[in-house]
């Protein structure tokens, strides 16, 4: 009997002990549930507020961002505008002047300094295009007739520049050439005996006839060669295209003829008179002359 009431003493203490044991795993497991379940509300919480965060820097961003697009717009807009109406005051391009100058180079000006997509919207591009292009051929017309009417004063101021005519020629010494001392010499002799033919020379006034001669050779490489004659008597020409005095005999040597007669003074002091005719002779005799 003893023994019966134990062992029922001792299963009551077994399920009460289970029966706690089960209390505790379920309390166990509610509190790490809950735990579990305030860790992810927490998580939850977080990502929400993140998100929230995002959406408000995003929303904020793109505020920026508009706010900024639309001030690049007015000031596109300002820009564009200020450019049309510069535009606008050349008026009709076909109807342009050399006086509309200032106003296509300030509309020009301000339209360069756009950028690419302000251009774009530029509403009368071609009118500044056109007045631009007509405003040139004015200039040039303009250039044009400006050089035909330099062109026409020179060429009247040439014909009413004073000028002379010289030759130089050794024909009677070409004629007999016997008279020779140097038989060398032949070579610089023209069969012809011209040496220079009839040319016309410009000159300015107070020029001589000896300036005339200077000038035509050196521009056609004829050799000269002059001499002192003494202060009061200038200078006198001793050889041309290497053809000098006293090679043709002792009474040989270069005169000049102005308008067919030779001056009694040396061709330094002879001054130019418009329309002279000289001519330089090479004699074989001026005794003779």
């Amino acid at each position: 009997m003893e023994d019966e009431l134990l062992r029922k003493a001792k299963r009551r203490k077994i399920r009460t002990i289970a029966v706690l044991v089960i209390v505790a795993l379920a309390a166990t497991s509610a509190v790490f549930g809950l735990s579990i379940k305030s860790a992810r509300a927490e998580k939850a919480k977080a990502t929400a507020a993140q998100e929230s965060a995002e959406t408000q820097t995003a929303s904020d961003s793109g505020t920026t961002e508009k706010k900024s697009a639309s001030s690049k717009e007015k000031k596109d807009k300002a820009a564009v505008k200020k450019v049309d109406e510069l535009i606008a005051a050349i008026g009709d391009p076909d109807k342009v002047t050399l006086d509309s100058k200032d106003a296509i180079q300030k509309a020009k000006k301000a339209y360069d300094k756009l950028s690419k997509d302000q251009k774009e919207i530029v509403e009368n591009k071609e009118v500044l295009t056109a007045a631009l292009e007509n405003y040139r051929k004015l200039v040039k017309e303009k250039k044009a007739e400006a050089a035909k009417k330099n062109g026409s004063s020179s060429s009247a101021a040439a014909s009413a520049a004073k000028s002379v005519t010289i030759s130089i020629e050794c024909r009677d010494l070409a004629n007999d050439m016997s008279r020779l001392k140097d038989p060398a010499k032949k070579k610089n002799i023209p069969s012809s005996g011209v040496i220079l033919s009839a040319t016309k020379y410009q000159f300015k006034s107070g020029e001589t006839v000896y300036d005339a001669l200077k000038s035509v050779c050196r521009s056609r490489g004829i050799a000269y060669i002059k001499k002192d004659a003494g202060a009061y008597d200038g200078v006198y020409i001793s050889s041309i295209g290497h053809l000098a005095e006293f090679d043709g005999g002792k009474n040989s040597g270069w005169l000049y003829y102005v308008n067919g007669v030779t001056p009694n003074y040396t061709c330094s002091k002879y001054k130019l008179k418009n329309g002279d005719v000289i001519k330089w002779h090479y004699t074989v005799n001026y005794t003779k002359e």
